[in-house]
């Protein structure tokens, strides 16, 4: 069948198509056209072919159906349209509908018509108009004729329901008044009730009919009660909602469609306007109830303007009531309503200043007069509902959750806000719950910042009333991701620094966490506050006794930026030294980066804690600074190996010599050390004791190590010749490229090895940068062999260019007797001042410019050589040589000044070196005096004449106004600078304590002033019995002034610690003090028994040094000391500067370890032991190097005329084909003295013109002088005529000068050398005599005014004693003759008498004078 009526054919024959589909049965409808849709597709139909088949089967069934209708009831209607008929509704039309009965019951047609209405959105507009005029109209026109209501329902909403359906939209408001009688009411006023209006509303509004509506608004608009108003609403309430469960159903009354949405609007205008009509007028519940209703019907249609337009005049009540009737519906409303309504409540409310809130509880009042509006309060209206005199009341009220909602922290970022809402919720518990919940929300860094600003200054200041357990919540919990945004700002305030210390602590702990999160300058600034706290109060602040992790609790990783000073003012050094030792501290600075100065203290803190601690514990960082004073004598074998090879990231400096020395007891505990071992080493293989390795290396094993000890600084010579010695013994080839391999180890060469170099040789290790400046380290007996041997292989016109610049001291001074000098080349080479000297005349008249010349030039300055320069020379010569350090000695000053002020004191004097402005001055005037005295503070005072620096310092006192009385104050003591050392005991004492830094650059002082200092040290150190290392250290030089009872009552350890070190100072740069203190210091232990001492071993001799001098007296170290120690120490023992009865000790010691004789290599170790020797057992020693001979006497403090030395040098010279060279009389020119004069005449002529170094004859007889000086004229004789007495032979002779005849030194004077007093006064008193006055004068000079000042003197009073009273007064001297002279004629002579009585002496001068007069006058009158 189906595929039958799809055919085109039958589709285009209607009777065929008639016939098939009559065959279709009623139930057989629906199952027909689903075949009929798939085959249709198949066949391709086109719709109005489907359609066609569709509408002509609707029709057969009618037809089919008709004769049947009369017996249908409702319910055959009903399973008619919906089910059968249902999918061919849509193909109604006119005719079709006339074959519908009309003369069925309501129920009948009303099943028809919700058929018809069921598929009213299938239907066109043509086909739903023809079903409402052809059946719908139709029918009920027909019933309306019987009866007022054509069937009629129960309401009227109904009635347009049942009867119409959804075609109502289709009648008229005519039509439906022909239906229902009851729409006529409308026009009769008299009869029409709110209720009916309502009715009349809904019909209005289903019809569409623009007029009824009309009417009907109108009508509304005209109620002259809210009851009408009430009734009228709650009818139409009643339609609105009545697909409601309840009325109250805001969303489904607001949204339900019974009404169209423009008749809605207009519908909710006209209600709301006459209810704000009636506001005044009415009862506040009743106007509530209608606005409830009305809200409920029109939530969609509410506009802002009918917010702004509710009343303003409420009462509590009402606002409560107002928010209450749109609550359901504020879901509803859209934004800018919800907003209206809000701000509507906020301004209310804000301008009610929240009388409304009875409770005290502000959430509560949000709750209850805001309700759902609640969630559009932001920040700032939360501020501005509350008043201010009322904020943090309200706020402290809400509980956290609250709050943190009212924060809005996933929108508002407005800083000011957040920060005035937290800053006033003080309740620091609840706080922290509004941190936590915040911590929840927050996702933005931004916000843990601001909230975190916000919320510290109230938690700083809250913490002194929280538990510790709370306080560490907040730190380890809560501000874990915020503290990182921590600024100085917020920590440096007085909160904080007052703080406890849990909470201090606690801080700490954090802010080491986030050390990392922190920019450098952050991480100091949080420094800077932890270093203000920790300064404050008692210290060390928050300590609990027996918690020993103070550093760690207090500082942590900020120690990092903590000086030693710092540490030293956060606790006394016991309680520090405690610290120190904690486990936790100390694994802790293991991952820090310390400051080198704490790094130190820390090192003396824990080794005077505990010098035994193991060396496992010890950070790697502070190890390096510890080893110097930790006990590891008892280290050996690979517990060494380990140590040093921790030690080996030190990088130690040269100079590191405590440290480095504390490396040798390691090094001499190893039995075998193999090249791997000295590699491995690296840089602390120069702790090597010499002892190991001349007994315990192999020469191969070092050769193969050549790479590696070349690269190590700071070998002693004794260490390096032991190595180089077993290297070249080991047939290691003397070559120019083998010498360079050396590298450090050049100064331990000998000069033997340098003379067997060949000239191309010698010129090429010249050459060598590198080479030379190692070889500018080594002995002057190496030195002064390689510069011979360049200046043997060079054209003397050339030695400035071939010879090393940093050599240039060890060129003789015969070889700087040249008429021209290439200055560019002599200005770089560093010389000695003797050979300054001898050239500098010569450089004089070669430079005009003087400001060209080099230091090393300048400090060769004489007056003598001088001399022929005018006065605008002179003075461009001395300005020259200001900011150039040039050290000048008092004797060249002395003449300078006496020629710059012959016309008086310059008046530029700034422009003048300070050590010249001691001899120029003093300036008084008030205008310049200051400045003047400032500068003269920064000379060498130690160059002026006994008394001078007193009167200095005494015009220094005026100028600064210092009373004698008066505290001497910082600044003055700084301008004073060295001026200082001359201040008088009561000023010491009453100067600011900053005397005592100005005091440490004195060199010397009275007993009245030390006994000064040390109550300034005193008053502000304590008592000595509580000073520490640190102490010690901060006092320095001054130490030197500690008397022995002083040095007793001070701690032990401490001395241990700090006194060897400083001994090696001061033995170093004043060794009249260091013998000073060493004589304290051994005063308290000369009693000491010889078992009550420690043995000493390397280690402690390593450490402790010179204080072992002390330490330890003869008998102990008799006792203490075993001969393997003293063998292995030798070179260290030998150093020191013992006393003779301990050095015999040592050198007992010594002949038991060697009972025949010393090696050689021993003899250069021995130092200070060496003078305990007989000359008969030195003539048992094998002394065939020349070094050997300079380190016995270089090395040991020798009288300078020691027979000893004569019999050293005879041994020495017993060496087969050893004679007297250069290098041998360059070292030998200190000692000169102490050789016999046979020996001395055994040196050839030409050997004094190849030593580097000048004579010192001092303490010489005169016999030697003699010898000496004619030895040494002998040897210039050559040149004799080209030097012709001048400046440059003076400059060479001076030293030996004592020696001069008459004639030489008469020939001195031409040249007018300004011969320095102290020269002067060491000639030959037998030779003095017989020079004239004129000759003396020629001498010395500008320093001839100074001849009084030693008229006393040996040479003065042996030529007085041969000169008349004429040449004396030609010298200005204030003596008498000791030769009576023969008086011409003429003369008359005064016998001076005694006075007995009567005339006075005062009257007998004035007749003499009166005689003499009178005489005079007559003369001139006759040659008149």
């Amino acid at each position: 069948m189906v595929d039958l009526v799809t055919k085109i054919e039958v589709i285009q024959n209607e009777t065929l198509l008639i016939s098939y589909l009559s065959k279709v049965g009623l139930e057989n409808i629906t199952a027909f056209l689903i075949g009929f849709s798939s085959v249709a597709e198949k066949a391709n139909l086109t719709q109005d072919q489907v359609d066609t088949v569709k509408k002509t089967l609707l029709a057969v069934e009618l037809k089919q159906l008709q004769s049947r209708f009369s017996t249908y009831a409702e319910q055959e209607w009903k399973v008619l349209f919906e089910n059968h008929f249902k999918v061919l509704i849509q193909y109604f039309n006119q005719t079709l509908l006339q074959l519908l009965p009309i003369n069925i019951s309501c129920a009948s047609y009303q099943a028809i018509v919700k058929g018809f209405s069921l598929g009213f959105n299938t239907l066109n507009n043509a086909t739903k108009r023809d079903i409402y005029n052809y059946f719908i109209k139709i029918y009920l026109a027909n019933r309306a004729s019987s009866g007022e209501v054509a069937c009629d329902t129960v309401s009227y909403d109904s009635w347009l329901t049942l009867n119409f359906g959804k075609f109502t939209i289709e009648a008229t408001y005519e039509e439906l008044s022909i239906f229902n009688k009851n729409l006529t009411k409308l026009d009769n006023a008299a009869t029409l009730t709110p209720t009916n209006l309502a009715d009349f509303t809904i019909t209005a509004d289903l019809i569409n009919n623009a007029t009824l509506t009309t009417i009907t608004i109108n009508k509304v608009k005209q109620f002259r009660s809210l009851i009408e108003l009430s009734e009228y609403v709650v009818k139409l309430q009643s339609y609105v909602c009545s697909n409601s469960s309840s009325p109250s159903d805001t969303t489904l009354c607001a949204s339900s469609g019974i009404l169209q949405n423009s008749n809605k609007s207009a519908i909710f205008l006209a209600v709301s306007e006459v209810l704000m009509k009636y506001w005044n007028s009415s009862s506040q519940q009743e106007w509530l109830e209608n606005f409830r209703i009305i809200v409920n019907m029109f939530s969609l249609e509410m506009t802002e303007l009918t917010i702004s337009q509710l009343p303003k005049d409420i009462t509590c009540d009402t606002a409560k009531g107002i928010i209450s009737s749109m609550n359901s519906s504020f879901g509803l409303f859209t934004s800018n309503i919800q907003k209206a309504a809000y701000q509507y409540l906020l301004g209310y409310h804000k301008k009610n200043q929240m009388d409304c809130d009875k409770a005290g509880d502000l959430q509560l009042f949000i709750t209850t007069y805001f309700e759902a509006s609640s969630a559009l309060i932001s920040p700032g209206d939360l501020i501005s509902l509350i008043p201010s005199e009322k904020l943090s009341t309200k706020l402290n009220s809400l509980e956290p959750q609250d709050l943190v909602y009212y924060l809005q922290p996933e929108t508002n970022k407005n800083v000011t806000l957040w920060s005035t809402i937290l800053s006033h919720y003080s309740n620091i518990s609840k706080l922290g719950k509004v941190w936590d919940l915040l911590n929840i929300k927050m996702v933005e860094s931004s916000l843990f910042e601001i909230v975190f600003k916000i919320v510290w200054p109230t938690f700083v200041s809250s913490s002194g009333s929280i538990d510790d357990s709370e306080i560490y919540d907040w730190f380890n919990v809560r501000f874990n991701s915020a503290i990182k945004f921590i600024t100085l700002e917020q920590l440096n305030i007085t909160t904080v620094i007052n703080a406890n210390c849990t909470f201090y602590q606690a801080l700490v702990q954090t802010l080491s966490r986030h050390y990392g999160d922190y920019s450098n300058k952050t991480q100091q600034d949080i420094y800077n506050v932890l270093k203000m706290y920790l300064q404050s109060g008692d210290k060390p602040k928050c300590y609990r006794e027996g918690n020993d992790s103070w550093m760690y609790d207090n500082l942590n990783v900020y120690l990092t930026y903590c000086s030693a000073g710092d540490l030293m003012s956060f606790s006394n050094e016991t309680m520090l030294q405690q610290f120190s030792v904690d486990n936790k501290t100390l694994n802790l600075i293991k991952t820090l980066t310390l400051q080198e100065d704490l790094k130190v203290y820390y090192a003396q803190l824990l080794t005077t804690q505990d010098p035994n601690l193991p060396l496992t514990i010890i950070p790697q960082n502070i190890l390096c600074y510890a080893i110097a004073n930790l006990n590891i004598g008892n280290i050996a074998g690979n517990e060494a190996l380990t140590t040093l090879s921790l030690l080996k990231t030190c990088n130690y400096s040269s100079s590191a010599t405590e440290d480095i020395n504390a490396v040798s007891s390691l090094l001499s505990s190893l039995p075998v050390i193999t090249s791997n071992d000295i590699t491995s080493l690296g840089p602390l293989a120069v702790g090597l004791p010499t002892s190991t390795i001349l007994e315990n290396i192999n020469g191969s094993i070092l050769v193969q190590s050549i790479s590696a000890l070349s690269s190590v600084s700071g070998w002693s010579v004794t260490q390096a010749s032991a190595i180089v010695s077993k290297i070249i013994n080991s047939k290691y080839e003397i070559t120019a490229e083998n010498l360079k391999h050396l590298g450090s180890l050049v100064i331990g060469l000998s000069s033997s090895n340098i003379s067997t170099l060949n000239s191309t040789n010698i010129l090429q290790l010249a050459a060598d940068s590198k080479f030379t400046t190692y070889m500018e380290q080594a002995p002057v007996t190496l030195k002064q062999r390689f510069v011979m041997k360049i200046i043997q292989g060079t054209y003397i016109k050339t030695i400035f260019e071939t010879v090393p610049a940093n050599l240039a001291s060890e060129i003789p001074a015969s070889n700087l007797l040249i008429s021209s000098f290439n200055i560019s080349l002599i200005n770089q080479m560093k010389w000695t001042p003797s050979q300054a000297q001898v050239f500098f005349k010569t450089v004089l008249t070669q430079v005009t410019d003087y400001s060209t010349l080099s230091s090393n030039i300048l400090q060769g300055f004489t007056c003598g050589a001088a001399h022929d320069l005018n006065d605008d020379q002179f003075v461009s010569l001395i300005k020259s040589m200001t900011g150039k350090s040039v050290s000048l000695e008092s004797s060249q000053l002395n003449c300078l000044a006496k020629r710059l002020t012959k016309n008086g004191a310059p008046t530029d004097y700034s422009s003048y070196p300070s050590d010249v402005l001691l001899y120029i001055g003093p300036y008084t005037e008030p205008s310049v005096c200051q400045d003047y005295f400032t500068r003269v503070g920064k000379a060498n005072i130690n160059l002026l004449a006994q008394g001078s620096g007193i009167a200095l310092l005494n015009s220094a006192r005026t100028c600064l106004k210092i009373e004698s009385a008066d505290t001497i104050t910082k600044a003055n003591l700084q301008i004073l600078g060295n001026l200082v050392c001359d201040l008088t005991d009561q000023e010491i004492i009453k100067s600011d304590s900053f005397i005592l830094e100005a005091l440490k650059s004195c060199s010397s002082f009275t007993d009245l002033q030390k006994q000064a200092i040390l109550q300034k040290l005193t008053t502000t150190y304590g008592a000595s019995s509580s000073w520490t290392v640190s102490t010690m250290k901060q006092i320095g030089s001054l130490s030197s002034i500690l008397d022995s009872s002083t040095f007793n009552l001070i701690n032990k350890d401490v001395k241990r610690q700090f006194l060897p070190g400083f001994l090696t100072s001061m033995k170093m740069k004043y060794k009249t003090v260091f013998t000073t203190v060493l004589k304290q210091l051994k005063a308290r232990s000369s009693t000491r028994a010889a078992a009550d001492c420690e043995e000493l071993t390397t280690d402690l001799i390593a450490k402790q040094r010179d204080y072992i001098v002390v330490t330890y007296t003869a008998t102990q170290l008799d006792a203490c000391l075993s001969n393997v120690t003293l063998r292995d120490n030798l070179d260290t023992l030998g150093s020191l500067a013992f006393y003779d009865d301990q050095l015999n000790v040592l050198k007992k010691k010594l002949d038991t370890v060697y009972p025949t004789s010393l090696a050689e290599e021993y003899l250069i170790q021995l130092g200070n032991i060496a003078p305990m020797y007989s000359i008969q057992e030195i003539s048992r020693w094998s002394i065939t190097q020349v070094d050997t001979l300079a380190a016995l006497l270089n090395s040991a403090s020798w009288n300078t005329n020691d027979s000893k030395i004569d019999a050293l040098v005879k041994q020495y010279l017993s060496t087969p084909n050893v004679t007297f060279d250069g290098t041998s009389l360059t070292i030998l020119a200190p000692y000169i003295c102490g050789l016999n004069e046979t020996l001395i005449g055994q040196i050839p002529y030409i050997v004094f013109r190849k030593s580097s170094q000048p004579l010192d004859i001092t303490l010489c007889t005169q016999s030697k002088k003699d010898l000496l000086f004619s030895k040494m004229k002998a040897a210039y004789s050559s040149s004799q005529k080209t030097l012709s007495c001048s400046n440059a032979y003076y400059q060479i002779m001076k030293t030996v000068i004592g020696g001069a005849k008459s004639e030489d030194i008469q020939c001195f004077a031409t040249a007018y050398p300004d011969m320095d007093l102290s020269t002067f006064t060491g000639l030959n008193p037998a030779e003095v005599k017989m020079i004239t006055a004129e000759n003396i004068k020629d001498l010395l000079g500008n320093n001839f005014v100074d001849l009084n000042t030693i008229s006393s003197s040996a040479v003065i009073q042996a030529w007085l004693s041969v000169n008349t009273q004429v040449e004396i007064n030609k010298l200005g001297l204030n003596v008498t003759s000791g030769v009576t002279e023969t008086m011409p004629n003429g003369f008359i002579v005064f016998n001076p008498v005694t006075q007995t009585s009567g005339v006075s002496s005062h009257s007998f001068v004035y007749l003499l004078y009166l005689c003499a007069l009178t005489t005079i006058l007559n003369v001139n009158v006759f040659f008149l």
